[in-house]
């Protein structure tokens, strides 16, 4: 891309020197934020009051109760509070970075110098009497824990906090700070969100800030399709590398290997890359990947699918302690995590319960290990994502492309457009705030876009709504005895969860040591896998002393891949027909089925629905084309004119299905039913799943055609791109 910036150099072990300018910029570096906070000194006042006179009010509360502790009244809980927050400012970041080889047991820091602070209080603050440090230590946990849900409530700002401003200040400190003039780019990518669901936030007031952008003039909003497979692994590597040719679906059956292949398995994200990357498209050379499935060439990832085989740590590069240190900077990070976690699994339970007894339908079973994916998605990785773009901002690295998760998650179990994953908006709103007040004060301007990969579409599942599964239908239409290998459980809300324990176990130190102890039953070649892929890649593969399975079904959304064991490569129309007479007429015809595609031999690609048959080789889409072979109506009508397409696409894949399988749609309600155990799901065609939207600025040249597929957006970006960062400086956002 010409004009890029040249990659930054990597962070090396620090001269004795470079130390000791460290240790001072570490010490220094509260005052100096102190002296220059946005808004003067007053407004630091102020929110230096504020702060502590919540915590002065829990601690004052608290001291009654708790054994141990006594706190006479209500200027002295404030005197304690002000030294405790002194001790916090000047001394954890010392700590944290003589701690790093700890990673992320760091976080025990958090409880254990706010308890120091206390007992040290027992010494210089008259009307404060301490009986040892386990008083303290609960002291000071409950104090933190009550000003998190406060601050909560009263939606206090955390990047306009000292310590938000704190962080941005040590981490170009800290690093290589690259201060070209030249505008940085940030792609915020909202998973899941079609863009019909984004008008409809905007409208509604669910995001006033992203409403903003557009309203102000600074941006603007278009859609783009996504071509099927419509899901995160596809698109992904069209916007990322400029190439998604070779994936089928989320997960698919490699024949030749006879393996499940799953697209946000770390060994099988790096494979995709490979065959993605290196034809002159990455789109993040020299810049950061954060929380996606794919690097997109980056120089540093965090949170990467695709990168957890390249070396150890949270990073790339051996620095795997960084995102924790500047996460722990704040000492309520750790405890707002905790407590804002408890608070969505019972929030989880409180909506599920209603949904129930409401009888609101389409509806799934939302027990299990989803309240802890939810809480973790929206909570946990959705702050160190957020930590880890902003430290990167600060250190003006040129392009960062984020990935948030927490819509798509709650969107799957709850429907995209109900009120649980509407008021998520609301987070992901935030977030977005969050983000582009992070870059105030980075050595260079930020310009911002968001985007989405894909959307969502909703029904009831298959399996609720006919009573047994696709897998279940296809053997029974086979008339025989097949052994059955299905991948039809939510694997992809696993996948960044997998990420991030795969990281905290190939974390040096004592951190590593800990989580490899506690999860080695769970981990295979260095890799975390918690969830049903492990379950389905062994079914797939079949006993060591045994021939494989003879059917696999693998579901991504309502689209779904179905193979054939025991016909060898991808098997045709003419032999599927022969090894079991009937069947593929049979499957599309039941009412759940919209459409199966085939390759004929003699005809190519064929598409039977309930109502006709349609040749994909036609050009012009005549069923009369091949003579007498094809006829009725075109099952494909209803999906829109691009359907055709997408199909061709999907079958000059190698390892699409032998059937392709897409669940029926309703055109009047937009839904379809899901293979895979989700009522909010993509992956095939119907509804809003294939149109995503993009959001750039006013002033960029978007073309003249429409957007279609990720590798349009890509060529999009790193137009843009080069034209940002060659021409004159342009204002940020």
């Amino acid at each position: 891309m010409t004009g890029r910036p040249g990659p930054r150099a990597r962070l090396r072990p620090e001269a004795p020197a470079s130390l000791r300018r460290r240790i001072s910029d570490l010490v220094l570096g509260p005052l100096r934020v102190a002296l220059a906070f946005p808004g003067g000194r007053a407004r630091l006042v102020r929110r230096v009051l504020l702060v502590n006179g919540l915590d002065a009010t829990s601690l004052y509360l608290l001291a009654a109760p708790l054994p141990g502790i006594a706190v006479a009244s209500w200027p002295a809980a404030f005197a304690v509070t002000i030294l405790a927050a002194v001790v916090s400012v000047f001394v954890r970041p010392l700590l944290l970075f003589a701690a790093r080889g700890l990673g992320a047991v760091a976080f025990l820091l958090t409880f254990v110098l706010n308890a120091v602070a206390l007992r040290l209080a027992d010494g210089l603050v008259p009307g404060v009497e301490l009986e040892g440090f386990l008083p303290a230590f609960f002291a000071a946990t409950l104090v933190a824990v009550g000003n998190t849900a406060v601050s909560w409530l009263l939606s206090l700002d955390d990047e306009d906090s000292f310590y938000g401003h704190l962080l941005k200040r040590l981490a170009r400190d800290r690093g290589l700070v690259d201060e070209r003039d030249t505008p940085g780019i940030v792609i915020v990518q909202v998973d899941g969100l079609a863009a019909p669901i984004l008008r409809t936030a905007i409208r509604t007031g669910r995001m006033p800030f992203v409403a903003g952008l557009i309203r102000s003039g600074s941006h603007r909003l278009v859609e783009w399709r996504c071509r099927a497979p419509s899901m995160t692994s596809a698109s992904q590597a069209g916007i990322l590398h400029g190439d998604s040719g070779d994936i089928p679906a989320f997960r698919w059956y490699d024949k030749a290997a006879g393996r499940l292949r799953v697209s946000n398995a770390p060994a099988d994200a790096a494979a995709m890359e490979r065959r993605a990357a290196g034809h002159g498209a990455d789109l993040l050379p020299g810049g950061t990947s954060v929380s996606n499935l794919f690097s997109g060439g980056a120089d540093r990832s965090v949170l990467t699918a695709s990168t957890l085989e390249v070396g150890p740590g949270l990073l790339v590069g051996g620095r795997a302690s960084t995102e924790f240190f500047s996460y722990l900077v704040n000492p309520y990070n750790v405890i707002r995590g905790l407590v804002l976690s408890v608070g969505m699994v019972l929030l989880e339970w409180y909506q599920a319960r209603r949904e129930r007894i409401r009888d609101i339908r389409p509806r799934m079973h939302r027990g299990g290990a989803f309240p802890i994916l939810r809480a973790v998605s929206s909570i946990i990785l959705r702050d160190l994502a957020t930590t880890a773009v902003v430290d990167d901002m600060q250190r003006g690295s040129p392009v960062i492309y984020v990935d948030l998760l927490n819509y798509d998650e709650i969107a799957h179990h709850a429907a995209p457009e109900r009120g649980e994953a509407m008021r998520e908006l609301e987070s992901v709103d935030r977030q977005v705030r969050v983000l582009v007040r992070g870059a105030d004060g980075a050595p260079r301007p930020y310009r911002f876009v968001l985007l989405s990969d894909h959307g969502q579409s909703v029904g009831e599942t298959f399996r609720g709504r006919y009573g047994e599964g696709l897998e279940d239908l296809v053997r029974r239409l086979m008339r025989g005895d097949a052994s059955v290998s299905a991948a039809m459980d939510d694997a992809e809300g696993y996948g960044h969860l997998n990420a991030f324990l795969t990281s905290l176990v190939r974390t040096p130190g004592v951190a590593g040591g800990i989580a490899r102890g506690s999860l080695r039953r769970r981990t295979r070649d260095g890799v975390v896998e918690i969830g049903p892929a492990a379950a389905e890649r062994a079914s797939a593969a079949g006993a060591e002393d045994a021939a494989p399975p003879g059917l696999v079904v693998c579901a991504s959304g309502n689209l779904a891949l179905v193979y054939f064991t025991a016909l060898a490569g991808r098997a045709s129309l003419e032999d599927v027909e022969a090894a079991h007479p009937g069947l593929v007429a049979r499957l599309a015809a039941h009412p759940g089925v919209g459409f199966v595609m085939v390759r004929s031999a003699e005809h190519g690609p064929l598409v039977f629905g309930d109502a006709g048959i349609r040749s994909l080789d036609d050009g012009a889409g005549e069923a009369s084309a091949i003579g007498a072979a094809i006829a009725g109506g075109d099952p494909l009508a209803i999906f829109g004119p691009d359907a055709a397409d997408d199909l061709r696409r999907l079958d000059g894949m190698a390892d699409v299905g032998d059937l392709l399988v897409n669940s029926r749609y309703d055109p009047d309600t937009e839904e379809v039913a899901s293979f895979e155990k989700l009522i909010g799901c993509h992956g095939g065609l119907g509804g809003p799943q294939t149109r995503p939207f993009l959001m750039v600025p006013a002033d960029w040249d978007l073309g003249g055609g429409p957007l279609v597929g990720g590798e349009a957006v890509n060529a999009l970006l790193r137009r843009a791109i080069a034209r940002e960062q060659t021409g004159p400086p342009s204002s940020s956002v």
